[in-house]
Order: structure tokens, then C-alpha cells, then sequence
């Protein structure tokens, strides 16, 4: 490292106590070194094995041929730069980097970096096309607190070629997410900036695309504008209204509030009974959203039961009235007792301390309990099925006014709107991940997604009867054959195991254990039963059979000696040695074996050379 210009595409790059030794303070001077490419079309690349620098000491990277060059880092300490290149913007394809040293000397080892050349970055827009659900305001993206937001990014490529490109989010509240598609929620009221950017298959990145997203409240400030709850298996948690968040004062003339002495920043409520029963919950409201902080007077009153959760608000009368707190409490319990399945209960929760805070409703016992279908849109879990099966998913939501199915891309990374399923009902059969989107009369939307698997199921290629000959001392007998079943289909995706009956191998149970060592019984046909699953999941399968025969031979034991004479005394005859095939075979059908003859017992056990004309065997005296 020296105050330099050099044009090179290889070899290394150092701090200025080269590469045996740590680096200098240079008394405290800045060193300027600017890197060039010597290639024509191609810009410089630096990538970075060690750094470590100490004190103040730091050093500075600039994208261009100058300091007056764009800023690309600060690095200081261990904070490595990495691999960093010129670029799509600039022209000069050179990298500026200063080393600006504290003055005081370091024991640390410096820096070493490889100096290479590329080809220059294409231009990357990125884009963020969409943020569901939410509310565009004043430029604005508007959404709930503690809801799950879908961010939907894409890019426009210089070159047309995005394959490979990887989406890099940072939602502003510390969180940061990967994809061209990615839900985030949050857990805090405010505004956020949320970046996109977008890095090609050369790791060259888009320009940083920002947007605002202000997170507000779930509570309704107004009875007919109330919203669902269902305890289901999480509390209800939401920033409380106040004088801060712009929230009302008030609760609204009408409703008889009971023993409500004020009702200051109301929330409004609803919910609808699954299992009847009583119901007890516990409100609570923290000034932390953990609620760890500091306790918050929080009251309610409830009202019910109804039919149905609008066209209420006018009927909220001491009638109906079914438990009611004002104390100064900021733990309170909630009471709704025999409830009924299908009834309507609502509750307007106030803040009468006043202060910034969080509220939480959580169902805490009782045997009854919340329909959760009232809420947003929910298809419930992800689901697999094996081949040939269809699935239904049902995405009925409350108050929605029109549907649209999607289908996940693998390809371009969005949902594709699936032509003509707009009902609330859709029956598919094969796998993919599918979406919802409703919007309801105020044009409000709401989407979720379900990932429905359909696994396959294998055919079974060839299965083969197997027959021996049974072989003295040989117990056992191999009888897989899962190559010859699988064929071409992945051994890796299906689990072949056998069974001696139908139904174990329809159950899945009672298996083989050691089906290479199977112990047979001679003589006695058996039928094998094989099961084909899948590995993923194992209900997805199909069954075969085949017969296992081992036969012992028999053969005669009255066999005859044969014998002629040698009429010319020349110690030669000619003898037909199938004389004794009848007495051979003993009984056992001839048509299912063969006879073959041996001049000695060493050959027959191997089975060659085997004599070839038995019919006129010549023996010699």
C-alpha cells in the first residue's frame, strides 16, 4: 500500500508492511492507492482473505478512479470488506482505496486482498410491486400491527437474465428477510423504511429501492367499525389508543356502558362462540408490548349474546349486559358464562390511564371456545396427499365480497392469478403453493397461502417368481428385488420392504426383517408381498407378490447297473445311458427337468463337462 495508480488484473493487494509482516501508521498520513483494470472491457475486483486493523485506524473504498468517487465502505477493526467491485455506474471500472491511519502504531496484521478483473456489472432495477394487505396514503404503505405483511419485490435486468438473483429486504425494524417474495409482521407501532436489493448470479447488485410503511393499530375506535377476536392458541395484542396515536378520546353516545364511569380510547371487539360453554379470559395492559413494564388501568364491558356481529351498536343496553369492570386494576378478569355455539359477544376494552401502552386478551379457561373462521382469511395447514388424491381448500372469509386463486411461480417468483377460480372453494390435484385474496365491501384485503404436496406413488416394474433347487447346508435365500422393481424411478424416494401377508403389507407392519437371509421351507410354494412407499410419506404406496418355490430333486434309488457284451472282444461298448431316466426321476415330471450325465461325481457337482451323447456312450474296459 503506497500513494499509487497501477493497471493489473492479478496478483495481491497489501497493507504498506507488505504481506510478512503488519502495516505502519505512516505518521499518521493518508495513503491513496487507485486500481485500474489492464483488460479492456472489464473492471477491478478486490477481494479480501485478512483484515484487521486497530485503534482509529481506518480504511475507505471508493467506486471510481478518484476520493471525489462514490463511497462504497468504511472498514474498520475486524469488519472485513469482502469481495467489492466497481459498479454498473462506473465508467472508469477503477477501485480508490484510502488507508487513513489514528497515529499510533499497531500490532495488528493489516490487510491482504486478491486482485482480479470481471466483466462490468449489468444494470439492476429493483422494484417493490406490492405490500398485502395494506393501505397506500400520501405515498404511504399503511398497515396492521402484528398482521402478516406480504412484500413482493421484482427487477428489471440490463442483460434480461435474473436467473439466479437472490432479494435482500430490511424491514427497518431490525428484522431483514430473503426472497422475491417474503411476509414479515410487526411487533411494534411506527414508521419503517423498507428496503429492497436486488443481487444478479455475479453477486452485482440493483441500486437500494425504499419505501415507507407506517404500522398502526388493530383496535376499532367505533362499535360498527369492531374487529373479530379468537382466542384459539394466542392472546389478542395490540397498541393501545391514546393521546399520542391520535386514537378517540371517547367511546361514542348510544351504547349503555354499565359500570363504565368513562370510556376514554376505546377498542372495540367481537366474538363468536365454537364450543358452548363458559368462557374465562384475562385483559391485561402494560406499557411494554412483552409485558414486563409498567401495569396500565385498562376496563371493558361486555355485551351479548347476538345472532350476528352487525346492526348491533343501537342494542348494546343494560339487557344485555354480561360483565362489566371499573376498577384500577391493570390485570382484569373476563367472565362470559354458558355461552352457546354460534352466539356473538362484544367488548369495548378502554384505556383509562391514558398512557402509551399495549392491551392483551388472552382466553385463560372455561370449556367453551372461539370460532376462529371469523377472522382473515385462513386455509389452515399445509397439507400432503399422494398422487391421484385431490385436496379442497376452503378459504371462506367473513364479509368478503370476491376471491381470486393464485398459484406460486417457482420461475419468476410471484403468484399467478389461476384463470376462472374466483369462488371461495377450489379442489386441486397437484402440488403447489396456492393463495387467496379477498377483498371485502370496504375494499379491504386479506390473502393467505397454503402449500398442498402430492407425492408419487411407484410402479412396480418387473416382479419375478423366484425358483431354486435346493442346495444341502443352504438355509437361507435372498429374495429382494428392488432393482428390478424400481426400474428407472429414484431409489432415494421410495422405502421397498417384504411381507408374508397381504394385509401386514397393506398395514406397513410385520415386515421381513432380513430378507436377504430368508429362511425357506423346501418343497413348499410361498407368496412373498412386497410394499413400494414413498419416503416422504409413507401412506402413499402399493403393494405386488410373487411366488418363492425351492424344490429338492429326488432321484432314484433302484437304479440298475447297465451291461453288454463286447461280441468282437475288443474292450469297447456302446451303452444308452438314459436307460435309467425313468428310475431316475422316480415319479417327478419329466417335462419339468433335465437329466444330464457325468463321468465322475466332481463333474456332476460342477455341473461340466457334461457327457453329450448319452444315448451311445462309449466306454472302453
Amino acid at each position: 500500500m503506497g500513494d499509487a495508480n497501477v493497471d493489473q488484473c492479478s496478483g495481491n493487494f497489501y497493507d504498506n508492511g507488505g504481506p510478512s509482516s503488519g502495516y505502519n501508521d505512516n505518521g499518521g498520513v493518508a495513503q491513496v492507492i487507485t486500481i485500474c483494470s489492464d483488460q479492456v472491457g472489464q473492471v477491478t475486483e478486490l477481494n479480501f482473505s485478512q483484515f484487521l486493523l486497530g485503534g482509529a485506524d481506518v480504511l475507505n473504498i471508493y467506486d471510481g478512479d478518484s476520493t471525489a468517487a462514490p463511497l462504497i465502505g468504511e472498514y474498520q477493526f475486524g469488519n472485513s470488506p469482502g469481495l467489492v467491485f466497481a459498479s454498473s455506474t462506473n465508467t472508469s471500472g477503477c477501485l480508490t482505496v484510502e488507508f487513513v491511519p489514528d497515529g499510533n502504531t499497531s500490532p495488528l496484521a493489516g490487510w491482504a486482498a486478491e486482485i482480479n478483473c470481471r466483466e462490468p456489472c449489468q444494470v439492476i432495477t429493483a422494484q417493490i410491486d406490492n405490500v398485502t394487505p395494506s393501505e397506500l396514503e400520501g405515498g404511504n404503505y399503511i398497515v396492521t400491527f402484528n398482521e402478516s405483511i406480504l412484500f413482493q419485490g421484482s427487477g428489471i435486468f440490463e442483460d434480461g437474465d435474473g436467473t439466479g438473483a437472490t432479494y435482500e429486504w430490511d424491514f427497518g425494524d431490525g428484522d431483514t428477510g430473503v426472497g422475491q417474495n417474503t411476509a414479515h409482521t410487526y411487533s411494534q407501532i411506527g414508521t419503517y423504511d423498507v428496503t429492497l436489493i436486488i443481487y444478479d448470479a455475479n453477486s452485482c447488485p440493483s441500486e437500494e429501492i425504499t419505501i415507507t410503511v407506517e404500522v398502526e393499530s388493530n383496535a376499532a375506535s367505533f362499535c360498527e367499525d369492531l374487529n373479530p377476536f379468537c382466542a384459539g392458541s394466542d392472546e389478542l395484542v395490540f397498541p393501545n389508543a391514546n393521546p399520542q396515536n391520535g386514537g378517540e378520546p371517547g367511546a361514542e353516545n348510544g351504547p349503555d356502558y354499565g359500570c363504565l364511569g368513562s370510556q376514554p380510547y376505546p377498542a372495540w371487539f367481537y366474538l363468536q362462540i365454537d364450543e358452548p360453554g363458559t368462557l374465562n379470559f384475562t385483559l391485561e395492559q402494560n406499557t411494554s408490548p412483552t409485558f414486563n413494564g409498567g401495569g396500565l388501568d385498562v376496563d371493558f364491558i361486555v355485551w351479548g349474546p347476538f345472532t350476528e356481529p352487525e346492526g348491533n351498536c343501537g342494542n348494546l343496553t343494560s339487557a344485555n349486559e354480561v360483565d362489566c369492570s371499573f376498577s384500577g386494576a391493570a390485570i382484569e378478569d373476563v367472565t362470559i358464562p354458558n355461552a352457546e355455539e354460534g352466539e356473538i359477544y362484544i367488548i369495548v376494552i378502554t384505556n383509562y390511564d391514558q398512557g402509551a401502552g399495549y392491551i392483551s386478551l388472552q382466553q385463560t379457561g372455561g370449556a367453551g371456545t372461539t370460532d376462529c373462521s371469523i377472522l382473515d382469511t385462513s386455509l389452515g395447514e399445509d397439507q400432503e396427499l399422494c398422487e391421484g388424491e385431490t385436496y379442497t381448500i376452503d378459504g371462506t372469509t367473513i364479509g368478503a365480497t370476491s376471491y381470486q386463486w393464485s398459484i406460486y411461480n417457482e420461475t419468476t417468483g410471484v403468484y399467478d392469478p389461476i384463470s376462472g377460480e374466483t369462488n371461495p372453494v377450489i379442489t386441486v390435484s397437484t402440488t403447489g403453493i396456492y393463495q387467496v385474496t379477498t377483498e371485502d365491501e370496504d375494499g379491504d384485503v386479506s390473502f393467505d397461502e397454503i402449500e398442498v404436496v402430492f407425492y408419487d406413488i411407484a410402479t412396480i416394474e418387473t416382479l419375478n417368481n423366484i425358483e431354486e433347487c435346493f442346495t444341502p447346508n443352504i438355509t437361507t435365500i435372498n429374495i429382494t428385488q428392488d432393482a428390478d422393481i424400481l426400474g428407472a424411478q429414484d431409489p432415494t424416494e421410495f422405502n421397498i420392504t417384504y411381507y408374508n401377508t397381504q394385509a401386514e403389507a397393506d398395514a406397513g407392519t410385520g415386515n421381513i426383517p432380513d430378507p436377504v437371509n430368508y429362511p425357506f421351507t423346501a418343497n413348499i410354494t410361498e407368496t412373498i408381498f412386497v410394499r413400494v412407499e414413498n419416503a416422504n410419506l409413507t401412506d402413499c404406496y402399493i403393494t405386488g407378490n410373487f411366488e418363492l418355490e425351492v424344490s429338492v430333486v429326488n432321484i432314484g434309488s433302484t437304479l440298475t447297473d447297465i451291461e453288454e457284451c463286447d461280441e468282437d472282444n475288443d474292450g469297447d461298448g456302446i451303452f444308452d445311458l438314459t436307460e435309467n431316466e425313468d428310475l431316475a426321476l422316480d415319479g417327478q415330471d419329466a417335462g419339468s427337468y433335465t437329466v444330464t450325465y457325468y463321468e465322475s461325481q466332481a463333474a456332476a457337482d460342477a455341473g461340466s463337462p457334461e457327457i453329450a451323447t448319452p444315448t451311445s456312450y462309449e466306454n472302453v474296459n
